[in-house]
């Protein structure tokens, strides 16, 4: 396994964090370009970095990243369905091996660090960000596929329904990891609803498992340091 080093998933927090806080205000500010496409791709930026320790892991994720910046800012441009699809898809991948990266550290770690509860926050949030990729994917193929009071989500605005599709889709895709399900935004099909499903339940089982994980590192971390 390679060498982790303190710190190294503090940024990737930091940017989720923020994508999180300042996306539902960003849209305020009449700007040409989305602010949530900004903060977004500082997460895969900051995605990528976490990454630095482990060749194979970084080349690869490097590849998928460049792809998805790429894609992502071209569609602002070109709304084009095989385009906007593949932003989507190349996102996912991206922020799904990076999740999954981040994971297997955390699982074959020989103890608790700060940096070993950072990257289990950032796995959860990452889960969050990586279905609204999901969502947006079916939204933007089955148009109505999530409603917002009786509106579909995808139009929220006729000049640019991709604006606020994002904000609204972050929301609604925490609200379902928590299972704090408000209601204000909803699941329409079945497909819709597996997703929002499957968010679920793996928020939970995967809170579940890092607490574990946690606990379990520290009490053989302990063993260890006090035995004879």
């Amino acid at each position: 396994m390679p060498n982790w080093k303190l710190g190294r998933f503090g940024l990737l927090l930091a940017s989720l964090v923020a994508l999180l806080v300042l996306t539902p205000f960003s849209e305020l500010v009449n700007l040409e370009v989305s602010r949530a496409r900004v903060l977004y791709s500082f997460v895969l930026l900051a995605a990528i970095h976490s990454l630095r320790g482990d060749p194979w892991a970084f080349r690869t994720g490097l590849l998928l990243m460049v792809a998805a910046l790429l894609t992502s800012w071209l569609t602002h441009q070109f709304d084009l369905a095989p385009l906007v699809l593949a932003d989507y898809a190349l996102t996912a991948s991206f922020l799904g091996l990076t999740a999954a990266l981040i994971l297997t550290n955390i699982l074959t770690a020989d103890r608790v660090t700060i940096d070993t509860m950072l990257g289990g926050l950032c796995v959860y949030l990452l889960f969050g960000v990586l279905w609204v990729s999901l969502y947006s994917a079916l939204e933007y193929v089955m148009p109505g596929s999530f409603e917002m009071e009786g509106t579909a989500v995808s139009a929220l605005t006729e000049s640019r329904p991709e604006a606020h599709r994002y904000p609204e889709l972050l929301y609604f895709s925490f609200v379902t990891l928590t299972t704090l399900g408000y209601g204000d935004v909803v699941p329409t099909n079945s497909m819709a609803r597996a997703l929002a499903t499957g968010e679920a339940i793996l928020g939970q089982v995967y809170l579940a498992v890092f607490v574990a994980s946690l606990v379990g590192l520290h009490l053989a971390y302990r063993t260890r340091d006090s035995g004879p």
